[in-house]
């Protein structure tokens, strides 16, 4: 699409579907989508931070898509393009000074093509993504020699900005962990991770480890496949098992393999479950 650039001159932009991984009781969840003034001010914190391109602009839909959505069999790619092109009506409606929908009319649109109510909730923890969309600079036809040297620096750029837009925003979101933007498969795996560290973290508090954090993470496969089973060690403490769905996981296994990493000082992969519950026979 063409929009006007910082200069006044019209430019060519692309659409980029993104969604921020988001973790919390059922009612912050909703409480949080529902709220137009805090989902404007996180629209406003990744543009501030660097998360979105400078010369970008994004918008997040009022509301959460749960993660029972990232099933493959849920929501198939035509459906994914389907999101994207509706996020991308909207993004033009309000470039062009139209009012902005409701949430209840996004969420039944949403619901009608995706057959999953973006509003349904449970007790416990909730696990799911805001959506969103944001217009990227229409570059990447033209960029043909970009050396590695290059890549690397915006790979470099993007943590920098991300790991400042958790400092200055999602840290002080309360009650509520919110992720940095991700594209579907990465957001998959992510959630995927969420389900296992949100229990692990508390069942390890309350046996008195300091933030919930292990010093050994073990994880394998279940021997039929379908689900990934994680245990958790510190010192004398073990809990477990905990598992995801292993569709979820072989999303993106790099981003969930990479958050299990970073969640505890060592990171075992084992190829029989057995080696995953052994750590908790006899533990306290």
């Amino acid at each position: 699409m063409r929009v006007a650039g910082a200069a006044g001159a019209d430019v060519e932009m692309g659409t980029r579907l993104f969604l921020c991984p988001v973790a919390g009781s059922p009612g912050r969840v909703s409480a949080f989508a529902d709220d137009t003034e805090e989902i404007a001010r996180l629209e406003g914190s990744l543009r501030e931070a660097g998360v979105v391109p400078e010369d970008g602009r994004c918008l997040v839909l009022p509301l959460v898509l749960p993660i029972a959505a990232f099933a493959p069999d849920a929501i198939p790619p035509g459906r994914v393009r389907l999101l994207h092109g509706y996020l991308s009506d909207r993004l033009v409606e309000r470039l062009a000074g139209k009012k902005s929908l409701s949430p209840d009319d996004i969420r039944d649109a949403l619901a009608e093509f995706s057959g999953i109510d973006p509003g349904a909730s449970g007790t416990g923890t909730t696990f799911g993504a805001l959506v969103g969309v944001e217009l990227v600079p229409n570059t990447s036809a033209e960029r043909t020699d970009v050396s590695e040297d290059e890549l690397d620096a915006e790979d470099m750029a993007r943590v920098a900005a991300v790991d400042s837009w958790y400092d200055c925003y999602a840290a002080d979101v309360a009650d509520l962990a919110v992720g940095a933007p991700l594209d579907w498969p990465a957001c998959a795996a992510a959630l995927a991770w969420e389900t296992i560290r949100v229990p692990m973290e508390a069942a390890l508090r309350r046996h008195g480890v300091p933030e919930g954090r292990p010093a050994t993470i073990h994880c394998a496969a279940t021997d039929d496949g379908g689900r990934v089973v994680v245990s958790a060690v510190a010192g004398a403490v073990a809990v477990g098992p905990f598992s995801a769905p292993a569709d979820l996981v072989w999303f993106d296994a790099d981003e969930f393999f990479g958050r299990a990493e970073a969640s505890g000082e060592t990171l075992m992969e084992h190829d029989d479950e057995g080696d995953v519950v052994a750590p908790l026979l006899g533990a306290v």
